[in-house]
């Protein structure tokens, strides 16, 4: 902003007026989730489990970090353990599919949320494939059917 100021006896200077705003509020604290090792296209039966690690970590102490996975397939499930803990740890997830769940293959990304103050910073993988295929007792009922027929 430009200002025009008088310097006494007709003279004036012109003064560029700068504005600093500044807030309590802290930056969003930096945050990474990674998965290892990696499980892409992991084929799983109906019914099944499977177990990975995942680290999630931030730069700022004292700051609680949860884990979620949003938009899983319907009769998936995941969950933590711990289900929140110190930026930096490893954490154990656990997918689970149930008995009834739909084939296909789908994608799904592991995310984490910091709260620090007011600021909550949001980070997640990259998609990771997860594949739902018939169990074995599913399979053999399928192939007993068939030669009943």
């Amino acid at each position: 902003m430009k200002s025009t100021t008088p310097l006494g006896s007709g003279a004036y200077a012109d003064l560029d007026v700068r504005m600093y705003y500044y807030t309590d509020t802290p930056p969003p604290p930096p945050l990474q989730v990674s998965v290892t090792p990696g499980i892409g296209g992991a084929g799983l039966p109906r019914g099944s489990e499977v177990s990975f690690s995942v680290l999630a970590s931030t730069n700022r102490s004292g700051v609680g970090v949860s884990l979620y996975v949003p938009q899983l397939p319907p009769g998936v499930t995941a969950t933590f353990s711990p289900s929140t803990a110190v930026p930096g740890w490893n954490y154990v997830a656990r997918i689970q599919v149930a008995i009834n769940a739909a084939l296909g293959n789908y994608k799904f990304r592991v995310c984490a949320s910091a709260q620090d103050g007011g600021t909550t910073s949001i980070a997640c993988t990259n998609d990771l494939g997860l594949t739902i295929r018939q169990n074995a007792s599913q399979i053999m009922s399928s192939v007993n059917q068939l030669l009943l027929r």
